[in-house]
This record gives C-alpha cells, sequence and structure tokens, in this order.
C-alpha cells in the first residue's frame, strides 16, 4: 500500500507540473498570436500607404501626360475631349 500512495503522489505531481507546462506554453501562444494580428494589420496598413501613394503618383503622371500632351494638340482637343479621355495618349 505504502509503494501506490508514493506512485500516486509522484503521479500528482507530475500532473501538476505537465498542466503548468501547458498553461505556459497557451500563453507563450497567446502572445504570439497576438504579436502575429499586429504585424498583419502593420502590414495592411503599410499596404495601404503603398497603394495611396501609388494612386497619388499615378495621378501626377497622367498630369503630366496631360500638361505635355495640351500644348501640341491645342485647346481646341482640351475641350473636345477633357483629361478623362486621355487613355489613348499613351499609345502615341
Amino acid at each position: 500500500m505504502h509503494e501506490m500512495d508514493k506512485a500516486r503522489r509522484r503521479l500528482e505531481l507530475e500532473k501538476e507540473e505537465l498542466q503548468a507546462a501547458l498553461e505556459e506554453a497557451e500563453s507563450a501562444l497567446e502572445i504570439e498570436e497576438a504579436k502575429v494580428a499586429q504585424a498583419q494589420l502593420e502590414v495592411a496598413a503599410i499596404k495601404s500607404d503603398i497603394d495611396r501613394r501609388l494612386a497619388e503618383k499615378d495621378e501626377e503622371f497622367e498630369n503630366t501626360r496631360y500638361r505635355a500632351y495640351i500644348p501640341r494638340a491645342g485647346f481646341s482637343w482640351w475641350r473636345a475631349w477633357g483629361p478623362g479621355h486621355l487613355g489613348s495618349l499613351g499609345r502615341l
């Protein structure tokens, strides 16, 4: 009987140690998941900023193309077509 009590106590201690290790691992996992979520938010914000900057540069480029083409085409072209019809200018 004495040996069974020793074995039971040893198993209970081992169970408590394993439970503590599991809780520690779960806490570490939660911390790492929070870090990943934060990194994903940062990546999304950076991507959004890059997309916005690219759109600004595209608009700047299109405006530069308008200003470069208007003197050659004359104001009558601009009145007739306006800036919204510049798509065909890319093939000139």
